[in-house]
């Protein structure tokens, strides 16, 4: 069984992504079980989604259990790392996106250097900037795809391309399908980057 733990906060299409490896995952015959936790209900508040593809006696896994972390946010990413195994992956946003109460002076957010070195000394960690690739892509919403495209590439996802591309096809609207299967290429080509 492979745990995946997707982290962000609200906006930022973590549960578009959970939903994308859910159908690939079934398209290419796994068992999936998934299971999402809101935060506040708004922009901003946090969202994680476990995704365990094999058979499992429950939707979430202990702690220290799962294979693999995609942060969608970095903070998150760090908040979410005792979840991941000793040899788990990582793959993370570079790029902060704080939550309102740092914009307004309530709380500090971590720093990068002290951040990134948490998230390194707990398993292999890839960055990459999913929003300028999206961009690159064409539309900035499909930041989650360049997301599932950087984490297929990174390892620990028994899924192939046509499964994604299948998966993209049934979740996404029809007229933005080109757009979010070149997101899915750029994310995979960020993790083939040295």
């Amino acid at each position: 069984m492979i745990t995946v733990e997707i982290v962000g906060v609200g906006g930022q299409g973590v549960l578009s992504a959970s939903r994308i490896l859910g159908e690939a995952c079934l398209a290419q015959g796994h068992k999936v079980t998934t299971s999402e936790i809101h935060g506040m209900a708004q922009r901003g508040g946090v969202v994680r989604s476990t995704l365990r593809i094999g058979s499992a006696d429950a939707p979430l896994g202990p702690s220290g259990s799962s294979d693999l972390l995609v942060a969608f946010e970095p903070a998150e990413g760090l908040r979410a790392i005792a979840l991941l195994k000793p040899e788990g992956r990582i793959v993370c946003e570079s790029v902060p996106r704080p939550p309102p109460a740092v914009a307004q002076g309530k709380a500090a957010y971590p720093d990068m250097d002290a951040l990134r070195a948490a998230l390194e000394a707990r398993g292999a960690t890839r960055y990459l900037d999913a929003t300028a690739l999206a961009r690159e892509a064409g539309n900035p919403r499909t930041a989650s795809v360049v997301m599932v495209g950087a984490a297929w590439a990174h390892g620990a996802l028994p899924l192939d391309r046509e499964a994604l591309e299948t998966a993209i096809r049934l979740t996404v609207p029809p007229k933005t399908v080109d757009v979010n299967l070149k997101a899915l290429e750029l994310g995979r080509q960020a993790m083939a980057a040295p």
